[in-house]
């Protein structure tokens, strides 16, 4: 679970020399304290680490980090297939060969990962700095491992969010917020190693990572057994021969 510190203020009052004499009597003699010069970046990792300000939220915070993963996860996608052409009007798609093909969707499964990987790297990094400007390791308003946990894992919709209806793909997304947050708040086999055995900005968001992977697996197997079973179902009782189809 996420660390709440006792010195809540340090985190609202603006980066000061003296906010950072404050934070290294929080965190002890032998602690680092990041040098007055670099008060922007600071700023900017504190912003990043609290995605924005949702970090702050007084009611469950990471649950609030994880709707934004949720939001990022349809903004990106859709970014990544109108990049791609695949949702391009017909006289535009032509211009991507590879709209065309299977090659579209492994153009947009980049384009999401190569986002994902990026936000990982800074997350690493804001959540590090984040630290020491809080006072205590993986503190509850650092939630940028939320958002990226959660797109990892809504990866396996993302060949879906250009052509299912928003009816169709809404219950799957949220069967897909609901395991991340179970398996994040639950942490069993790898997720709570993971939690262990690193440190600093790593630490903070390497189980969310392995809990995004958990879930995503579920995510897949769920989808693709019940929507196969469903559609197995459907065949069989309007008479049609499956074996026919194959």
């Amino acid at each position: 679970m996420k660390s709440q510190t006792s010195s809540h203020y340090l985190a609202m009052q603006p980066l000061t020399s003296q906010s950072f004499s404050a934070e290294a009597h929080v965190l002890g003699k032998g602690s680092s304290v990041l040098p007055s010069d670099s008060l922007l970046l600071d700023r900017f990792a504190r912003w990043v680490a609290v995605a924005g300000g949702c970090g702050y939220s007084p009611l469950a915070p990471g649950t609030m980090g994880s709707i934004v993963g949720v939001a990022v996860f349809f903004c990106v996608g859709a970014g990544a297939y109108l990049f791609s052409g695949m949702t391009a009007p017909h006289a535009i798609a032509g211009a991507f060969p590879a709209a065309a093909s299977g090659e579209g969707h492994t153009v947009v499964a980049a384009i999401y990962g190569v986002f994902a990987f990026g936000l990982f790297g800074l997350g690493c990094w804001a959540a590090g700095r984040a630290e020491i400007q809080f006072g205590r390791h993986d503190d509850g308003r650092i939630v940028i491992d939320e958002v990226v946990g959660q797109l990892i894992a809504l990866f396996p919709l993302l060949s879906q969010l250009g052509s299912a209806g928003f009816s169709r793909l809404f219950p799957w997304v949220v069967t897909g917020f609901v395991l991340f947050r179970l398996f994040d708040v639950w942490k069993p086999g790898a997720i709570g190693w993971a939690e262990r055995h690193f440190n600093g900005g790593l630490g903070v968001m390497a189980d969310d990572v392995v809990a995004g992977v958990y879930a995503a697996i579920c995510l897949f197997a769920g989808r693709v057994g019940i929507e196969e079973s469903f559609r197995s179902n459907l065949l069989s009782v309007i008479g049609w021969d499956l074996g026919a189809m194959a």
